[in-house]
């Protein structure tokens, strides 16, 4: 049994330490569907390795979400990201996706930056 004063204090197992999180999820929300798409192609462009699906919302919003590993250095980059769309906190982003119609449920990165 550790001390309470220990550095290396107890965590329940339910809460993981930020460098315990092997993934990382990307949300971000587009204006229009050629936004969504030029964001795509770019990535592509960039070796984009993940898993990504796309929903379009009822006022004509994209939204893109990417998981993917940490360790991946193919992935997408928020930078990049950002020049074509809006970030999303993970909490607006579950209502706003339970709400809208899915046009990509894998890879949707690879599948918008075809068009």
């Amino acid at each position: 049994m550790r001390d309470e004063n220990d550095k290396g204090a107890y965590l329940p197992k339910a809460i993981k330490k930020p460098s315990d999180v092997k993934e990382q999820i990307l949300i971000y929300r587009f204006d229009g569907l050629s936004d969504i798409i030029s964001a795509c192609a770019e990535l592509a462009k960039h070796s984009f390795s993940g898993d990504s699906s796309a929903y379009a919302t009822e006022n004509s919003k994209y939204i893109l979400v990417i998981k993917q590993s940490k360790e991946n250095k193919r992935g997408a980059s928020p930078f990049l990201l950002a020049e074509f769309g809006e970030r999303l906190g993970a909490e607006n982003a579950l209502t706003l996706c339970e709400r809208s119609a899915k046009i990509a449920g894998e890879n949707a990165v690879m599948i918008l930056s075809e068009l």
